[in-house]
């Protein structure tokens, strides 16, 4: 059985979800229930106040890493980032544009190409970026091929693996 509770804060997610666990905790393996929220402490919470001791609790991400048997090495971090940018010769800082700092065209492509990946646009005109187009296209192109080389995933890429494996097999129930 698979419940999904969406709302924004405030909406009553926490209380429900509390009331279904001490429910379905009765009738499932607490070690079989996964519980995904948007932050892991939020799902540690949650989990607590529920009583379910799952290892599989934490975000979406942390799911997915567990679920698709990724190890810490593949995972694409700025020490990664910043030696491919520097290997394609495109400036990259490594902060986030939302942040308030210095940023580089490397910046904005990393982060316009995970909101292109995440929201399946494929048409980089809508995407509203600087620097050029045909830098872009090189950057993913590059960045794909690198990504592949090494044996390396982003956030995107747990996502994907994740929905590849079979993960409801390993749970009685999920909390999203």
């Amino acid at each position: 059985l698979r419940q999904v509770i969406y709302g924004p804060p405030g909406t009553g997610k926490s209380t429900e979800i509390i009331k279904r666990a001490e429910f379905y905790t009765e009738k499932y393996d607490k070690d079989k229930i996964a519980l995904c929220s948007y932050t892991k402490a939020a799902a540690q919470v949650l989990a607590k106040r529920c009583g379910i001791k799952s290892k599989y609790i934490g975000t979406l991400h942390s799911l997915a890493y567990k679920v698709a048997n990724i190890i810490r090495e593949q995972v694409v971090d700025n020490t990664k980032l910043r030696a491919f940018f520097n290997e394609i010769g495109i400036p990259f800082s490594g902060n986030s544009v939302n942040e308030d700092k210095v940023l580089f065209d490397g910046d904005y492509y990393l982060s316009m190409h995970y909101k292109a990946v995440a929201q399946c646009i494929k048409d980089i005109d809508k995407l509203n970026m600087p620097g050029s187009s045909a830098e872009y296209k090189y950057f993913t192109e590059a960045y794909s091929i690198w990504k592949n080389a090494n044996g390396y995933v982003d956030y995107n890429d747990m996502l994907q693996l994740a929905l590849q494996q079979e993960p409801l097999d390993v749970y009685d129930m999920i909390y999203l």
